[in-house]
């Protein structure tokens, strides 16, 4: 009797390891893009309704949730590349409409996840800094296919899938 509820548990415990990592794999898939100086390699994350902890919190527009996307550009030259050289990062919804990323809502949830903006000045030769882009969108488009996010001088978008 015990074995079989030894083998129980462990049915269980697979079972919920399986969905956890079906359910991580949906939500965190990266894409990479080269350019001629760089690789930015974005990680879709999440969609949220608030960030920040505890009495530092803030929720988007009534009707609105976050998209919270990471991104990490490694420098794949010799020399060093300006931080404010880094090309612009946008979200586009069905519509069409740009979404820019809210600077605010990035501290506050830098906050909840314990995140120092690995951002200098400058990115030397072959090394990189990473970022944290949030986007106020409509929680009803959100629903819809055909949104995507578009990179100064990148001309392919890249879609996001929900």
């Amino acid at each position: 009797m015990l074995e079989s509820k030894n083998s129980h548990y462990f049915k269980k415990s697979f079972l919920f390891l399986f969905f956890f990592l079906v359910t991580v794999l949906q939500s965190y898939s990266e894409k990479v893009i080269s350019t001629k100086s760089l690789e930015i390699t974005i990680s879709q994350a999440q969609i949220l309704d608030k960030v920040g902890v505890e009495y530092f919190e803030i929720t988007p527009s009534y009707g609105y949730v976050y998209i919270v996307i990471s991104a990490k550009y490694k420098n794949t030259t010799g020399g060093n590349i300006y931080v404010n050289t880094l090309p612009s990062m946008y979200v586009y919804n069905i519509n069409n409409a740009r979404h820019k990323s809210d600077e605010i809502a990035v501290k506050y949830y830098s906050m909840q996840i314990d995140f120092t903006e690995k951002y200098p000045v400058t990115i030397p030769g072959n090394a990189s800094a990473e970022r944290i882009y949030i986007y106020e969108a409509d929680a009803e488009l959100i629903k819809q296919k055909g949104w995507y996010i578009r990179i100064d001088s990148i001309s392919t978008p890249i879609e996001l899938n929900f």
